[in-house]
């Protein structure tokens, strides 16, 4: 523990409190001034961001005040208010008229629409679930209300600065460190799915030389479509007998954001004893329809999507690579308006890069890094089967796939389209050749080529 000095208006002159110095970062009252001076500069950028109208302003994750105390300059103290996650805060800062409290940013106290300016200082980085800290962070702001967010950019530069000053190129290493769970290009493509970005202040120099950069945003309108009520969960089979059983089951004991749902089951003319197993299916929710001839993945997708009645579609494989337990956080963007068009990513943040092969690894890469070249995208992992969308939308992708172009098809047309493609993290249990995995290297090709094939491709006029 450790005593910090703070001149807070409210507060006894040269009040001392006890805080722990894990929530205090100390680049503010670095001895080295370059630092020091940056960090002060940083804050001082966040608020020129700030044109109070007279609504409340959140500092979520305000540590010892200090922002706070610089807003209270031009803001009324009882529309100042501060989160964090140190439970002795309120204890400390009660004396002052700064609203403090110990909370999640995940899951906040405040009433939808409660504030008109929100400040995000060296948090986002630090939480894993960010996606629902997004959702969290738009629910309680104003329609109209803006998000002033810091990102370090962890880039060559950032990392010989921290080597110079912390002997570590590492983010979750060193003096005062915490782990972060986002580079700054994932968490702008975050912010971007859910927020505009107004302005942005590179400090202290824009290009190579930039440590940090300031946002300003403002939520992006939620969609006008109709609420969605039924999501409709579609899988290819293709022989999984050890495995359809058990990924039934579990589909339908997954949550589902509230919807109702129906599960359609394509067997792709299995030579196994996977029909025979779907017919021990007697689920009123669970619809089964068989192909007489093996045609491959993308047209046994086509065959289940010609039979949705849902509002939202998943794609689900029936081989347990991935985990049915994370619907919620594929659908609730699209259930909130927020997005038409979700992909889990399995390379999403940190420590998320697990892959069957270091072949099967590259080649999905290249096919990612192929896709937003081509079109213009910031995908993280393009191959990957779960995408979920919009029902309506499927009348104007008018697919052609019949084996695994599935996926570079369905994200070209959807580019061509101009869906923005909005990416959540999930978790990946994958399985070897050996084990049944069916896609080979010539799908990897196959893959290039669609993509390379419908950059020109003419959309029909998007369904309202």
């Amino acid at each position: 523990m450790a005593y910090v000095r703070y001149d807070l208006h409210t507060m006894n002159r040269d009040q001392e409190f006890q805080l722990d110095p894990n929530d205090i970062v100390p680049e503010y009252n670095s001895a080295f001034w370059p630092v020091r001076h940056l960090f002060h500069q940083r804050l001082r950028t966040a608020l020129q961001f700030t044109h109070w109208k007279g609504g409340r302003v959140l500092d979520a994750g305000c540590g010892s005040a200090l922002l706070l105390k610089l807003l209270s300059a031009r803001i009324p103290r009882d529309k100042l208010f501060g989160i964090d996650l140190n439970e002795n805060l309120p204890r400390v800062l009660k004396s002052g008229a700064f609203v403090v409290m110990q909370a999640d940013i995940r899951h906040t106290p405040f009433a939808s629409g409660f504030f008109e300016v929100v400040y995000c200082l060296d948090i986002l980085e630090h939480i894993e679930d960010l996606p629902n800290a997004l959702r969290e962070l738009r629910r309680i702001l104003k329609p109209s209300g803006v998000l002033i967010v810091s990102i370090p950019m962890e880039n060559i530069f950032y990392k010989l600065c921290r080597l110079i000053l912390k002997g570590t190129v590492s983010s979750d290493e060193g003096p005062s460190a915490g782990k972060h769970y986002w580079d700054g290009r994932s968490l702008l493509a975050e912010l971007n799915s859910l927020f505009i970005v107004e302005n942005v202040a590179n400090l202290p120099l824009p290009g190579i030389f930039t440590l940090f950069k300031i946002v300003k945003l403002r939520s992006r309108p939620a969609g006008t479509l109709q609420p969605a009520k039924k999501v409709s969960i579609v899988i290819p089979v293709y022989n999984e007998q050890d495995t359809i059983l058990a990924l039934v089951d579990r589909v339908l004991r997954a949550p589902r954001s509230e919807l109702e749902c129906e599960v359609i089951i394509v067997n792709d003319c299995s030579s196994d004893r996977t029909g025979v197993m779907l017919k021990q299916v007697s689920d009123d929710r669970v619809r089964v329809f068989h192909h007489d001839i093996n045609r491959g993945k993308g047209a046994a997708l086509r065959t289940g999507f010609a039979h949705v009645t849902g509002d939202i579609v998943i794609v689900q494989d029936a081989d347990l690579e991935y985990c049915p337990e994370e619907y919620p956080l594929l659908l609730q963007p699209i259930v909130d308006g927020c997005a038409d068009v979700v992909y889990g990513s399995r390379f999403k943040g940190r420590n998320r890069r697990v892959h069957s092969s270091l072949a099967f690894f590259l080649g999905g890469q290249l096919v990612t890094w192929v896709a937003n070249i081509l079109y213009g995208l910031r995908l993280s992992d393009e191959p990957t089967c779960y995408k979920v969308f919009r029902a309506n939308l499927l009348r104007d992708l008018d697919l052609k796939c019949e084996r695994f172009e599935f996926c570079p098809e369905i994200t070209a047309k959807l580019a061509r389209l101009k869906f923005s493609i909005l990416e959540v993290p999930i978790s990946y249990k994958p399985r070897s050749p050996e084990e049944g995995k069916k896609i080979k290297w010539h799908d990897g090709i196959e893959a290039v080529w669609t993509l390379l094939r419908y950059r020109f491709w003419r959309p029909r006029k998007p369904s309202s």
